[in-house]
């Protein structure tokens, strides 16, 4: 059994928060305003919602259980507990400032089409990288296994990544036959998840 688990918890009540208070909130396009459906096959559906239960399966388990600990040693604990922390409220800042910015160009995380006069977003945090919301979830995914002090998060932070890489690649190709040439010199000035750090001219 977990002896910090009222250390643990604060993490929950945050993840509670973003998924069932704020996402449910947000503004969404009307199905008959929509323009453009993004598209998966059976079988990725399947891989997504496997992944999800896996994911929101494990999440439980470790506010309860420590699995796999990295470290017994209450200051190593302590050390990653706070880095952990950090890296969730980074993606908790991250992911409303980029839904702030998007309005009624969200569409949910898995899901993804575009609406009619939806312009292409290339402000605020989408100033920076093209997908700031799959890389803060990425954030406080990892920020979680470090709160757990669990050597899955090596794990995690792997299958979130190429999963989101996945989802970004198709997202992408959506978007680069909506908006065109737009859209391909906006992909290459910037980054999907992490910052170009070459020439932004022209953005």
């Amino acid at each position: 059994m977990r002896e910090n688990l009222i250390l643990v918890l604060p993490a929950v009540l945050i993840a509670y928060f973003q998924v069932r208070v704020i996402w449910r909130k947000l503004p969404r396009s009307q199905e008959n305003n929509v323009k453009v459906y993004g598209e998966y096959t059976e079988k990725d559906w399947f891989l997504y919602n496997f992944l999800h239960f896996f994911a929101v399966s494990l999440f439980w388990v470790q506010l309860v259980f420590v699995v796999i600990p990295i470290s017994r040693d209450q200051c190593v604990i302590c050390f990653l507990l706070i880095i952990g922390y950090l890296l969730i409220l980074l993606g908790f800042t991250i992911s409303i400032w980029a839904l702030r910015t998007l309005g009624l160009g969200w569409s949910g995380m898995m899901e993804y089409k575009i609406v009619r006069e939806q312009k292409l977003c290339t402000t605020g945090p989408y100033r920076i990288i093209r997908h700031p919301i799959y890389l803060a979830v990425i954030l406080e995914m990892i920020g979680y296994q470090l709160v757990v002090s669990s050597w899955l998060v090596f794990v995690v932070g792997i299958i979130a990544y190429l999963v989101f890489r996945n989802h970004i690649k198709n997202e992408d190709k959506l978007l680069e036959g909506e908006y065109k040439e737009v859209f391909v010199r906006y992909k290459r000035q910037v980054g999907s998840l992490f910052p170009n750090l070459r020439d932004k001219s022209g953005l």
